[in-house]
């Protein structure tokens, strides 16, 4: 019976890993973790810890609670285990077997159960709604994409031919996230078209030169910060402004043929670096 109890607890704990926030208008105790603030529930009781679950599917934003909802399922179970274990203790001392031991239903666990069913319903609406925003996006990208295709064949004079390339590089940046497994196609396919076009296109050489120039520049700048990254004192904090670092490197254009490869590999060294840090 007693490992019965234990498992119920580990089977209704929800592991998730998002940063926690907890309720503003209720003093609660703080712990730190790592880089994170996140209230600390063993302090409350279960019936508080229910009240303020259901506040927080209130009124806050449900990425924002992941952590809180984790640990707040945590704890409640800890502490109905414990009273659950503590029952039986005494039906054992009072001459009572253990396989006969029962347990009534619990009012608070029964709500509990309750909250977390809206949190999953809450959580799988609003996935529903960012994959059906992300497939938008995807199919924004791709329009663009077709945009470059057709940009070199545009009867438009230079200046509104390069002016049009600008406004699709702005349109790009502009767009949110797409559906993860297609990110790295989308992202080759972008590229070579890009680059198709700065090789192809008839525009003025010194024009095409002066933009190399100016993306070259760009990116050594973010080998610069990247490589300062490693004197970073959080190894969490450095590996997150590095990815922030590989979303702007995406975004800026080709750089002259003769330092593709150098200011690559020079890039990916200390990304290598951070990484394994991380």
């Amino acid at each position: 019976m007693t490992e019965h109890i234990q498992e119920q607890g580990e089977v209704e704990s929800i592991q998730l890993i998002d940063a926690a926030q907890g309720d503003e208008n209720q003093p609660v105790e703080l712990k730190e973790m790592g880089d994170e603030t996140i209230v600390d529930f063993s302090a409350f009781s279960r019936e508080e810890m229910v009240e303020h679950l259901s506040k927080l599917l209130d009124s806050n934003d449900i990425d924002a609670i992941r952590k809180d909802v984790d640990s707040i399922t945590s704890q409640f179970y800890r502490k109905l285990n414990a009273e659950r274990k503590l029952k039986l203790a005494e039906y054992i001392e009072n001459g009572g077997v253990e396989e006969d031991f029962t347990s009534d239903d619990d009012e608070l666990e029964l709500a509990l159960k309750t909250l977390l069913s809206k949190y999953r319903e809450i959580r799988s609406l609003q996935n529903e709604s960012f994959e059906a925003e992300k497939q938008k996006n995807l199919q924004e990208k791709l329009k663009i994409i077709e945009e470059l295709k057709e940009l070199a064949k545009s009867p438009e004079s230079l200046s509104k031919t390069f002016q049009h390339f600008r406004d699709l590089q702005s349109r790009w940046r502009s767009i949110g996230l797409v559906p993860q497994n297609e990110v790295k196609n989308l992202w080759d396919t972008y590229h070579h078209f890009v680059e198709l076009f700065y090789d192809y296109i008839k525009i003025n050489k010194d024009l095409r030169d002066l933009d190399f120039k100016r993306n070259l520049e760009a990116k050594i700048d973010l080998c610069e910060q990247a490589e300062s990254l490693m004197l970073e004192s959080s190894v969490v904090e450095a590996f997150n402004k590095l990815q922030h670092f590989h979303e702007q490197w995406r975004e800026i254009g080709p750089v002259p043929q003769e330092v593709r490869v150098e200011i690559w590999d020079r890039f990916k060294a200390i990304s290598t670096q951070i990484n394994k840090k991380h």
